[in-house]
């Protein structure tokens, strides 16, 4: 199982940001928490009102991620409110299970407060932890200039492009794969 003890970082502002891994009982909370990001930023592959997960699906999603070796559901709060995620899904796949992506949302109110990195680093560290994971992978949009940066100042390094893969109010947006490998990176 993949776990990470709850632990308090500090924002860029000096406020207490609790992490802690995801339980059953946050289903409600997750999916208002995806609604409300959803209709705030274009950075993520849905728009408003497409993801449609029941409390059931997400209880179930929830568990899955707490039964695997090389998964992470990690929430971030502040105040006692949900504030972001950080999901991480590794290959169930024997040839593939040190690599997989990962996934952050953060509420709009939330950005440019060291959350992401927060995040970043605590998947990070239990990903050079849990034995499994050898490569971290993630997909961004080119226009994503902050997060771009964010990944870069992790070690993420850009792996390739896929052109034109979404459309986002009628433009066009490439999509630019990035990786971290915990040991050594190919040659």
């Amino acid at each position: 199982m993949a776990w990470i003890e709850p632990l308090t970082r500090h924002d860029r502002l000096g406020s207490p940001v609790l992490l802690r891994i995801a339980k059953e009982a946050d289903a409600a909370s997750l999916i208002l928490h995806v609604e409300a990001c959803d209709r705030e930023s274009s950075f993520l592959s849905r728009e408003s009102g497409e993801s449609t997960a029941t409390l059931l699906e997400e209880r179930n999603l929830i568990r899955r991620y707490a039964e695997a070796d090389n998964a992470l559901f990690l929430l971030a709060e502040q105040q006692g409110k949900l504030v972001g995620t950080l999901t991480y899904t590794g290959w169930r796949l024997k040839r593939m299970r040190h690599t997989g992506r990962f996934g952050m949302s953060i509420r709009k109110t939330h950005w440019n407060q060291g959350i992401g990195g927060i995040l970043l680093d605590a998947m990070i560290a239990w990903a050079r932890s849990n034995g499994v994971t050898r490569k971290i992978g993630l997909e961004v949009q080119h226009v994503n200039e902050r997060a771009i940066a964010l990944y870069q100042t992790r070690g993420f390094v850009p792996e390739g492009r896929l052109h034109r893969e979404m459309r986002i109010e009628g433009e066009w947006v490439d999509v630019i794969l990035m990786s971290l490998w915990l040991d050594e990176p190919p040659v």
